[in-house]
């Protein structure tokens, strides 16, 4: 099955795909993953668009979302926006896992990161 995958969609599969040694890692730190040249891969982009792209991941089955265990030391909403965003990121949502499905690796070795 084909898949339409955005740019925002194909650079969160990139960083869990690790150049073909799939990774798990919270949102947190897919937000944080940069390239090569240093920069954060995903700084352009706007948190709600962020947040939908992890969304339809998961739906197509290319990532699974895997809980985080509660983290006691934060008051109910507390949350992380990055500078100029549109979202607040809250703490439950940043530290959920994502993971490449069996389906979502085929998916990336057939499909090069273009970066």
């Amino acid at each position: 099955m084909e898949y339409k995958i955005n740019q925002i969609e194909h650079e969160v599969l990139s960083i869990l795909y690790n150049n073909g040694n799939p990774i798990e890692r919270s949102l947190q730190r897919v937000l944080a993953h940069t390239d090569i040249n240093g920069r954060e891969r995903l700084h352009n982009y706007r948190g709600s668009e962020i947040l939908f792209a992890r969304k339809n991941l998961v739906r197509m089955g290319l990532v699974e979302l895997i809980d985080a265990q509660r983290r006691h030391d934060l008051e109910e909403g507390d949350g992380y926006t990055r500078v100029g965003d549109d979202v607040t990121f809250y703490y439950s949502d940043l530290d959920k896992k994502l993971k490449l499905t069996e389906t979502g690796v085929q998916w990336c070795q057939h499909h090069p990161a273009k970066s």
